[in-house]
């Protein structure tokens, strides 16, 4: 109710962004399913927290690839390696710099199974 686009951010970068709606309907980054994951509920008091495995790293000593590849369930060899780009998730107001958007056959395989 607040705004009406969102950009999240991970260790200093940009790593999801687009509408309020597009952001909270398909959260498109694991990043942004853990902090969703990760937040109390208003409905049960006592309910259970799922925490984000690991930790940010220091400022100033990223990791190379995808910042976040360290804690990632769903990481593969090449988040590990070079520059991430911003890929579409629903359309070119919402992306997610994550290789799990580039729709390819290693990609679908890692979302099929599941957090690791």
């Amino acid at each position: 109710e607040m705004a009406d686009e969102v950009i999240v951010m991970y260790a200093a970068q940009g790593i999801e962004k687009g509408s309020t709606l597009q952001i909270f309907d398909h959260m498109a980054h694991p990043y942004t399913q853990g902090l969703f994951a990760a937040r109390p509920s208003l409905h049960q008091a006592k309910e259970k927290l799922h925490p984000i495995k690991g930790n940010v790293p220091s400022a100033g000593h990223f990791p190379e690839g995808c910042r976040f590849h360290p804690r990632c369930p769903y990481v593969m060899e090449r988040c590990r390696h070079g520059t991430v780009p911003e890929f579409e998730v629903q359309n070119r107001e919402h992306t997610a710099k994550c290789w799990l958007q580039d729709g390819s056959e290693e990609s679908l395989i890692q979302l099929s199974r599941g957090h690791k």
